[in-house]
């Protein structure tokens, strides 16, 4: 019995620098017969034993201590998700479809923030746009100790493809004539990071003079 293994390396797209995606077995009689390892519709040929299609990009490690197939693949990318990795050992093999989850995987935005909140006479607010990212942004909002997320947050997901796109949509009222508001930040947690959208700290008024 063989068992073959992936292993996904990108600092972005994973939350780990590798991890095993898919675990089978393959009943063979020698390790001398030939392991390999394809991909996609065609069933493209990355690997074959220790032979690589592209050196830089994938590896076929044997475990023969554990009698493991391990394939692993650098700078992974969204275009290696949901399509077939098919391992093979002499005259058997298993296909299976390499799935994007929020338990394994984490895509954070490429887009710079923090962002600079806006502020006139009655209102701070913000639109931030995270075009890609894994999985959905859990968003909160506060000023000084208080929580104002339901009052003042708004964020919509939709996908944009394996991804999502969310739009952070941030409006807090305060009092034009009299406001403490102190420090004020948008935080959202991706999977298991939390990013820092907004964050900026406002001195208190009163008849529109600092205090």
């Amino acid at each position: 019995m063989l068992y073959c293994r992936s292993r996904m390396k990108n600092q972005l797209l994973s939350k780990h620098h590798a991890f095993d995606y898919s675990s089978f077995g393959i009943i063979g009689r020698s390790f001398l017969w030939k392991r390999s390892w394809r991909s996609g519709p065609n069933y493209k040929l990355l690997t074959l034993n220790e032979w690589s299609s592209n050196y830089t990009k994938y590896k076929e490690q044997l475990d023969a201590e554990n009698r493991t197939s391990v394939l692993t693949i650098r700078s992974f990318s969204e275009s290696e998700v949901d399509i077939i990795y098919q391992c093979s050992y002499g005259f058997s093999s298993y296909d299976a479809v390499l799935q994007l989850t929020k338990h394994r995987y984490e895509y954070h935005p490429a887009k710079l923030v923090p962002v600079t909140l806006i502020v006139n006479r009655t209102h701070i607010y913000a639109i931030v746009t995270l075009e890609k990212v894994f999985p959905k942004p859990q968003c909160y909002a506060h000023a000084g100790e208080k929580d104002i997320t339901q009052e003042s947050l708004k964020v919509k997901s939709n996908h944009n493809g394996i991804f999502y796109k969310s739009i952070v949509d941030f409006k807090y009222m305060v009092d034009s004539q009299h406001h403490c508001v102190g420090l004020v930040a948008i935080t959202c947690t991706i999977g298991t990071a939390n990013t820092t959208l907004a964050k900026n700290m406002f001195s208190c008024h009163h008849n529109g003079k600092s205090l």
